[in-house]
């Protein structure tokens, strides 16, 4: 899944906005691991500013072709993306092999398909109405109703970056269940599941806020 950071870059700098919407989520083009990362190579502080010798392209070449072997976030964050619509649930596996059950396999009354097990699956819908009661989520009953809701939603930029973040995770973390119950035929509660989405999301949020006090304001509700 996208990995949720801040941009922190100025506005003359960043030139697309925010959120990032879940189909795909994008990161913006100046996303703070870059921004970190090529500070602390070219040892620019905020108070002084250093142009960099060496183009971030070259620098992130493999170390075996003269690069630093830093990953480049905003290609990966492509190749990422390339994936989000090629979950491999049973309906996408039966394109290249005929599979003999289709049914989704946490509620097993539809076809498993990525828009039925994002939004649809009375198993996501119960973890998102538990996950609504601890942030404002929107409603989606459709897949294309989730993946407006972030740039629909009318909040600050943090509260997006969070809502953008939850989604994220509650896709992935959904996906996980899914597999567990498949490979361990071991069906978490949706309970469990929700309280591993929020522990993911006061993880990346906890880290995020060392780097900025942006998320302050919203740490009682992440945490609580």
């Amino acid at each position: 899944m996208e990995m949720i950071v801040p941009d922190f870059s100025s506005p003359e700098r960043n030139k697309e906005s925010w959120p990032p919407t879940f189909s795909p989520f994008r990161m913006p083009l100046e996303p703070l691991l870059k921004v970190l990362t090529r500070n602390y190579l070219w040892g620019e502080t905020e108070e002084h500013t250093k142009v960099p010798h060496i183009s971030w392209a070259n620098t992130c070449k493999a170390k075996k072709h003269g690069g630093t072997g830093i990953k480049d976030y905003v290609a990966w964050n492509k190749a990422t993306i390339s994936k989000l619509h090629r979950l491999p649930t049973k309906a996408r596996l039966n394109q290249f092999i005929p599979q003999s059950d289709l049914q989704c396999l946490l509620c097993n009354n539809a076809v498993e398909e990525d828009t039925h097990l994002s939004t649809e699956c009375p198993y996501a819908i119960e973890v998102r109405e538990s996950l609504m009661q601890w942030w404002p989520i929107p409603c989606c009953n459709t897949y294309t109703d989730l993946a407006a809701s972030p740039s629909r939603y009318r909040a600050p930029k943090a509260q997006k970056q969070i809502l953008c973040a939850i989604f994220a995770v509650a896709i992935y973390v959904i996906q996980y269940t899914r597999n567990q119950l498949l490979l361990k035929n071991h069906r978490a509660p949706a309970q469990q599941t929700v309280n591993m989405i929020k522990e993911k999301i006061r993880h990346r949020i906890l880290f995020l806020n060392t780097l900025s006090c942006t998320y302050s304001k919203h740490m009682d509700s992440i945490l609580r």
